[in-house]
């Protein structure tokens, strides 16, 4: 199934429109064409950018003040991508930790002892015995 070219681009050019709108209110508007050329063109590829390494004067930003606008801009993105990382991950351990109590419920329920994992029942169950106590 081929993708539509239009709506790659109105992605793009959506993610272009959320970066230039957070570089607008930080007063770094005017670096737009720079964070184009080089591809940061998307809040993840901004959340990569390492300010450490020289990016600043690579975006043509020079003031330090606009360097610390954009250090704080980027900081903030990691950090609600990480929350969002780790609600994700504490909804999936949620949801593990509920599929192992219902199994431990059903396998409890059949007899079966909660490590069991094969369906001989007299073997990893209770031991039923037929003979009436002497």
């Amino acid at each position: 199934m081929a993708s539509n070219p239009s709506a790659q681009s109105s992605s793009s050019s959506s993610s272009t429109s959320i970066i230039f709108g957070w570089l607008e209110r930080i007063g770094l508007g005017y670096a737009l064409p720079q964070f184009q050329a080089l591809g940061i063109t998307t809040p993840q590829a901004l959340a990569n950018v390492d300010l450490a390494q020289g990016a600043a004067d690579q975006l043509l930003i020079h003031d330090d003040e606009d360097k610390k606008r954009l250090w704080e801009l980027i900081h903030r993105i990691r950090a609600v991508r990480l929350r969002a990382a780790l609600r994700s991950a504490g909804a999936r351990a949620a949801r593990a930790r509920a599929r192992e109590r219902e199994l431990a419920r059903t396998q409890a329920f059949r007899g079966h002892s909660a490590d069991c994992v094969c369906a001989h029942l007299p073997r990893c169950g209770p031991s039923i015995s037929l003979r009436s106590p002497a």
